[in-house]
């Protein structure tokens, strides 16, 4: 029984011993594989390429402003289609940090831009598809990013005067992200942010009201506040 007895005791103490050491090893998982004990926010630690890219979709899926403008580098750009900064003579090729969190808080809101446009009902990223791995970019205009290139199909519908509308948004988005290191529950990690992005989706014919077939940069700029009331 003595035996028996100190076998029990030295078991015990070994499953005590592995319980603690995962509890260490979990400390080293913030990027979103495991559970963040220090998280107290909607979305999880950026702490990976991987993350921030879930939590772009996360944010858009469920219209999450805050989440969404927390992820940004003060530094963003999307850059646009020719055709998108011709039909909207937008009198620059991209949008900055500031313009792109204006559209984004008005595509979130479920309000209308102006009085010929209808609001956004709901927002659905069916596809976020990496087709490349993250390395440094040699776009010059993203100087020191990392780039990944993605898949995207994105489903909107917007309620109009004449009922409801889908908008179907297909083909490639260029993502750039920054990293910067951070002091994070008491130990050092990467903070990514989304620092760029370079349109490059389908468009059907752009213009006060799109097409079923529209371009991601279409569609933000359809969403720009206007001082025009009229528009």
């Amino acid at each position: 029984m003595r035996a028996s007895t100190g076998c029990y005791l030295a078991a015990a103490c070994l499953l005590l011993a592995g319980l603690v050491g995962c509890s260490e090893d979990n400390d080293d998982s913030f990027g979103g594989l495991d559970p963040d004990p220090c998280e107290d926010d909607a979305l999880p630690f950026p702490g990976s390429p991987e993350q921030i890219t879930a939590n772009f979709k996360t944010a858009y899926d469920n219209r999450d402003f805050d989440g969404y403008r927390e992820m940004l580098d003060p530094a963003f750009r999307i850059e646009l289609k020719q055709q998108t900064i011709d039909e909207f003579d937008l009198p620059k090729s991209y949008f900055d940090y500031e313009q792109d969190l204006l559209i984004t808080e008005m595509m979130f809101s479920g309000n209308p831009p102006g009085p010929n446009i209808g609001a956004i009902a709901d927002i659905d990223i069916i596809l976020l598809s990496q087709i490349d791995t993250w390395d440094t970019t040699a776009n010059e205009d993203f100087a020191g990013l990392l780039e990944s290139q993605f898949d995207v199909i994105f489903r909107i519908l917007q309620t109009t005067t004449d009922g409801e509308k889908q908008f179907n948004i297909n083909g490639r988005l260029v993502f750039f992200l920054s990293g910067e290191q951070i002091e994070y529950c008491g130990r050092e990690y990467t903070n990514y942010r989304l620092a760029g992005m370079i349109d490059e989706t389908d468009s059907g014919k752009a213009g006060p009201v799109p097409t079923e077939d529209s371009s991601w940069g279409d569609l933000k700029a359809l969403f720009l506040p206007s001082p025009d009331p009229s528009r």
